[in-house]
């Protein structure tokens, strides 16, 4: 299981990654995944804190590195 709060993940998803499943469809508020299963945890803010819900989607997962958009002025 693939856990965005652990060192190792930081380290290789330095910005965050997206994950989806094997049609393609991201999967949004994944904290844990298990790529080849296709188990997400997934948390969710709500009026009396997070909450965690498991959920199960087609398998394989595909992890891709998140890309930051940088909009600013050019120093031309």
């Amino acid at each position: 299981m693939l856990d965005a709060n652990t060192p190792t993940f930081q380290q290789q998803y330095p910005n965050g990654a997206i994950v989806r499943d094997r049609l393609g469809r991201q999967l949004r508020g994944v904290i844990a995944c298990d790529p080849e299963t296709g188990e997400v945890i997934k948390g969710t803010m709500t009026e009396g804190g997070r909450v965690e819900t498991h959920e199960f989607h087609p398998a394989p997962l595909t992890i891709e590195p998140r890309q930051w958009l940088h909009i600013g002025f050019s120093n031309q």
